[in-house]
């Protein structure tokens, strides 16, 4: 049985403290920083670390959410996939556009369904009030979530890009 790192433990109860503090600052229409900042948090924290370390340290995450933000779980998921994506398109160190296409599309999707999930789950009722905000149209939903996603994809590379860069100067 092999044993997890300090390393792996610090840098998990810091990510968790950290997106508690954003779980906490940013919600309703702020909610867009949780999108751009917890993805690169998980990038941040799971740098070099072991599988079994970064299922612990999601799985920590994904509790903490259930006892305390319960209506993000959803989207905290996605996020631990898009911090994954991140990682992984770093290390095959994928040309910038198609990174950019492949995580515009990752996230637009994902909150699209973050939030019919979420609507499902805990009757939230965030799609039918921005389809009514949007009056109904399909289209200029389709169009808002293509740029927050194309917005958030392309901070994430950019910022994540800096990361990687400072990380693998050590």
């Amino acid at each position: 049985m092999s044993s997890i790192s300090i390393k792996a433990i610090t840098r998990g109860a810091l990510t968790i403290a950290l997106i508690c503090v954003f779980f906490t600052l940013f919600k309703g229409v702020t909610n867009i920083f949780n999108a751009l900042l917890i993805p690169l948090t998980l990038y941040l924290s799971v740098f070099n670390l072991r599988k079994r370390e970064i299922f612990l340290i999601y799985s920590a995450l994904a509790l903490i959410c259930f006892i305390f933000f319960k209506v993000q779980l959803i989207f905290v998921f996605f996020y631990c996939l898009i911090g994954l994506l991140l990682c992984l398109l770093h290390r095959k160190k994928i040309p910038i556009f198609p990174s950019f296409l492949f995580l515009t599309v990752a996230i637009g999707m994902s909150f699209w369904l973050s939030i019919l999930l979420t609507d499902y789950l805990f009757l939230t009722h965030m799609n039918d009030i921005m389809m009514k905000a949007l009056k109904g149209s399909i289209t200029a939903y389709m169009l808002m979530l293509a740029f927050e996603s194309a917005l958030v994809a392309a901070g994430q590379l950019m910022l994540s890009k800096l990361f990687y860069q400072r990380l693998n100067s050590y």
